[in-house]
């Protein structure tokens, strides 16, 4: 987990990500994402692996299908 977080981070430290950002993140969509970050960081403060694990899985499988649906 802290191995992609590294690779977010350095992802969004890229030139391209604010475009894309502006482009992505509307309204809902942050609300949406601010709710999956939620979940994932009960899951970890409940020490539940496996949630926090689906719950991670979850909110990437949602990113690449909004940046996807973008494209």
């Amino acid at each position: 987990m802290v191995g992609a977080y590294q690779s977010f981070s350095a992802a969004h430290a890229a030139a391209e990500w604010g475009g894309m950002r502006q482009h992505f993140l509307t309204g809902e969509r942050r609300k949406k994402s601010r709710q999956e970050h939620d979940r994932i960081l009960d899951a970890i403060r409940r020490r539940d692996a496996g949630a926090a694990s689906k719950a991670v899985r979850d909110h990437l499988h949602h990113i690449v299908a909004e940046i996807l649906q973008q494209q």
